[in-house]
């Protein structure tokens, strides 16, 4: 056989993996923005009622990155609230960059005072589910499409790069093939 190579398989793995690999990265990603945006279409309809903070809070985090150990900082606010006549509770993290610093995660927190009134949604349906903040259905809507882009391109170049090989190891051309009738 003129055309066979002792390293089909591996080369056939180097080309194929990095695309394997971008495409089951964004079918994660798209699975995850298709989650996030569900949930923030619920959230959507959820109503809103007074509710009370009480308690503010910021979590030390250690991450340990080599032979460095870094401290990122995680606001947390508490808060309570009646729906009929049954309390609530609940915690936000709002979404903000994990590696903030101290002083950033108390600036956040200076715009909530303990025992002072904030907007609280809640679930119709399941009034101990709540939220301060509703997601943003657009901005969860923009990552879905834009993650499932890139699933596509990488699925495609996956798809062009197996072929291009294929076509290079197969003893009769791709376009050549007789028809059997």
């Amino acid at each position: 056989m003129k055309n066979y190579h002792p390293y089909k398989c591996t080369i056939l793995a180097l080309i194929y993996l990095p695309s394997a690999l971008v495409a089951g990265l964004a079918l994660s990603i798209t699975c995850s923005a298709y989650q996030n945006h569900s949930t923030a279409c619920k959230q959507e309809r959820w109503q809103s009622i007074a509710g009370q903070i009480t308690r503010l809070n910021i979590e030390e985090i250690a991450v340990k990155d080599r032979s460095m150990t870094h401290t990122h900082y995680q606001p947390s606010i508490y808060y309570e609230y009646t729906v009929q006549g049954l309390k609530h509770a609940g915690s936000f993290r709002p979404p903000i960059a994990n590696d903030i610093e101290q002083q950033a995660a108390k600036d956040y927190l200076a715009k909530f005072h303990v025992g002072g009134a904030q907007n609280v949604y809640f679930d119709p349906e399941r009034p101990g589910d709540s939220v301060l903040a509703r997601q943003s259905k657009s901005q969860q809507f923009n990552l879905l499409w834009q993650s499932a882009a890139v699933f596509v391109l990488a699925l495609c170049s996956f798809i062009w790069s197996a072929g291009k090989e294929l076509e290079k190891f197969s003893p009769v051309p791709l376009g050549h093939r007789k028809r059997s009738a």
